[in-house]
């Protein structure tokens, strides 16, 4: 028996990748979703914030100071490519793959009197597309 798309879609939609064995049909009508998101790419929005802290040392490398500071980084935008998406909360979630591509690394350098720690956390992150709901659906793994 042949179910309608639009049902296939719905339960699809309610079951994932599990669908699959209800119906083949449902396999093309996923392939062209997907096919959507590889032509006219999801754009994800972000600001990091960066934080510096100086440690002072003594004579016997004890800490004697330390000075925080924080910068807030300019807004940069990244092609989703990988598994990105809103829990059930609506809290916007990102996969470790892309948050190794986004977040630099912290950097330790040693100065005469002591050292820096630089680090950074998102501040924020966001998109303003339309189709970031059926980007979540379709759980999509990018190839960019």
């Amino acid at each position: 028996m042949r179910l309608p798309e639009v049902l296939l879609w719905k339960i699809w939609t309610y079951v994932g990748p599990s669908a699959y064995f209800l119906d083949k049909a449902l396999i093309p009508i996923i392939q062209e979703k997907r096919e959507l998101f590889i032509r006219n790419p999801l754009w994800i929005h972000y600001k990091l914030c960066r934080y510096v802290t100086q440690k002072s040392l003594d004579n016997d490398y004890n800490v004697s100071g330390v000075s925080e500071r924080q910068y807030m980084e300019d807004e940069k935008s990244i092609r989703a490519s990988g598994r990105v998406g809103f829990s059930q909360n609506n809290v916007f979630q990102i996969s470790r793959q892309m948050s190794d591509k986004i977040i630099p690394l912290s950097s330790r350098t040693e100065t005469t009197g002591g050292f820096i720690i630089t680090h950074w956390v998102i501040h924020s992150i966001y998109t303003i597309d339309e189709r970031s709901a059926l980007y979540t659906i379709l759980n999509f793994v990018g190839t960019a």
